[in-house]
């Protein structure tokens, strides 16, 4: 999903959080797992092609095509690993943590959404770290 999309979610939503007396840290907290967890993107390309351009990362993911020669990718913060480590995070410094649990289950919801309803694939995705790693042995 394209990161204008994200960004307008996230402050659709906070403003909700606004409205329903969310303290403005947790409002934050919220905005930017909602919206910056793609930086996991950024990070990728940054390593990979050793580039620290944003705009060329950005213009990278946008016309990068699926195809069955395509390597899966790894977006760390987008594995269930990451979402395991975070809600039991949660469990532990709930009022702190929750906000970004919701911010990524936000995110994660339109991604989920964006990818069920595209015509057209533009990568692959891992699911999993571990699973990532093994494919590779």
């Amino acid at each position: 999903m394209l990161p204008y999309i994200h960004f307008i979610s996230a402050v659709l939503v906070s403003v909700i959080l606004a409205i329903l007396n969310w303290q403005w840290w947790q409002i934050i907290l919220f905005f930017i797992m909602a919206f910056f967890i793609d930086v996991d993107h950024y990070l990728l390309y940054l390593f990979t092609k050793k580039d620290f351009s944003i705009r060329n990362a950005y213009i990278y993911f946008k016309f990068y095509k699926k195809s069955e020669k395509v390597k899966e990718k790894l977006f760390i913060f987008h594995t269930i690993e990451f979402l395991i480590l975070l809600v039991i995070m949660t469990i532990i410094l709930e009022q702190i943590l929750f906000p970004m649990l919701l911010g990524f289950m936000v995110h994660k919801t339109l991604d989920v959404i964006s990818s069920l309803t595209a015509k057209e694939k533009r990568y692959k995705r891992a699911f999993s770290i571990i699973l990532y790693k093994a494919k590779r042995k």
